[in-house]
């Protein structure tokens, strides 16, 4: 009998798709990896990623915009700084000197549930156009004590025509009797990301030891009041 192979071409892309792409998550973060693409003929000099927000348990508006990282230059990469219990469409492609490859079939991932330990019920709004007004319900833990909060924000993706995009606008280290916190001096229709993580020290009699830092909290505010 007749040996019969199936083959999927691409057209005039360089190169094929990356192969047997596999996803492994945490709260914010979610661990990809991939196989090169099979093609003699191109040499691959990198990678890059598409992702995009579909859904999630947080108050901010989705689908959000999808972004793209690229200058990737191994077959895995770390996307951080996720929202928790959120959904994410995933693909990976391949760059060589003759353009881009055609993206790999989409993963549809979902990062974990707050881990224990975290900060509960992180929630921020604009209070005027300049700030937002932040609260949150202390982590639930019979064995830690809450010494200090620490509290970072940043330009979400998408505004880069903002000062100071790509880097942390702010860190605030808060009282650990304190449950709200104003983040002032921002700018009018701005979106944010505002990071928080408590710092924990065991209870005496409670078998724990050493301090421990919870994994990082997050919530975004699209576009600032336009009000003062």
């Amino acid at each position: 009998p007749n040996a019969v192979t199936h083959i999927s071409t691409y057209g005039e892309s360089p190169v094929g798709p990356p192969s047997s792409v596999v996803a492994s998550t945490s709260a914010t973060e979610i661990l990809l990896q991939w196989e090169p693409p099979f093609d003699p003929e191109s040499t691959i000099l990198g990678y890059g990623i598409i992702y995009q927000m579909i859904s999630t348990s947080s108050s901010i508006h989705a689908p959000r915009p999808p972004v793209i990282v690229r200058d990737i230059f191994d077959t895995s990469y770390i996307i951080e700084s996720l929202l928790v219990a959120s959904v994410y469409k995933i693909a990976v492609f391949a760059i060589t000197e003759q353009g881009v490859g055609p993206e790999s079939e989409e993963l549809i991932v979902e990062t974990t549930e707050t881990a224990i330990h975290a900060v509960q019920k992180l929630r921020c709004h604009a209070a005027t156009s300049e700030i937002l007004s932040c609260s949150w319900k202390h982590p639930e833990t019979a064995d830690y004590y809450v010494t200090e909060y620490q509290l970072k924000y940043r330009l979400i993706d998408g505004f880069d025509y903002y000062p100071g995009y790509g880097e942390e606008l702010g860190k605030v280290d808060i009282p650990p009797n304190i449950q709200h916190y104003n983040i002032s001096g921002l700018l009018p229709y701005g979106g944010y990301i505002v990071e928080l993580k408590s710092i924990l020290y065991p209870i005496v009699g409670s078998g724990e030891s050493g301090y421990k830092k919870s994994l990082d909290v997050e919530d975004e505010v699209i576009g600032t009041s336009s009000v003062g």
